[in-house]
């Protein structure tokens, strides 16, 4: 069993920082021995696979869903920049759930979210059905107990 990947366990903020830091690292020119070019390439390969985790694919217009390719199958112009709108509102809902929860709580496995209730519903569902949900669920967040306040 491999160990967990420590990137996984700090703040989106931090990962952003440890990926800017490492790509100067990369960039330095340096000399390194085999044994250090390995670790390195190790390293990176972690941080990468932790970026990529955490913060997803980002979508571009070659991604399922994007206007262009739903107005090449036949949907209006408003109807596929109207969906593709809707979908980045529930995108940037997610966001803001998840960075919140990471800056509360600290990155979780198993976020707490996913099994909450919150108004009767899964927390999650709530928060990305809309802002007024999204708000509701922010603040069962903050009354929980915290890393910060």
């Amino acid at each position: 069993m491999s160990a967990r990947n420590p990137y996984l366990d700090i703040e989106l903020e931090q990962l952003a920082a440890a990926a800017g830091a490492r790509a100067a690292d990369l960039r330095d020119r340096r000399v390194r021995t085999p044994d250090e070019r390995a670790a390195l390439a190790e390293d990176t390969a972690t941080l990468l696979l932790a970026v990529h985790h955490r913060l997803g694919a980002v979508l571009g217009e070659h991604s399922p869903g994007a206007p262009g390719k739903e107005q090449a199958r036949g949907s209006s112009l408003a109807e596929a920049f109207g969906s593709w709108a809707t979908q980045r509102e529930r995108e940037i809902r997610h966001q803001a759930l998840v960075l919140a929860t990471d800056r509360h709580l600290g990155a979780e496995p198993h976020p707490w979210y996913l099994t909450a209730q919150v108004d009767g519903q899964r927390a999650y569902d709530l928060a990305l059905a809309s802002g007024a949900g999204l708000q509701a669920v922010l603040e069962a967040l903050a009354a929980k107990p915290g890393r910060r306040r």
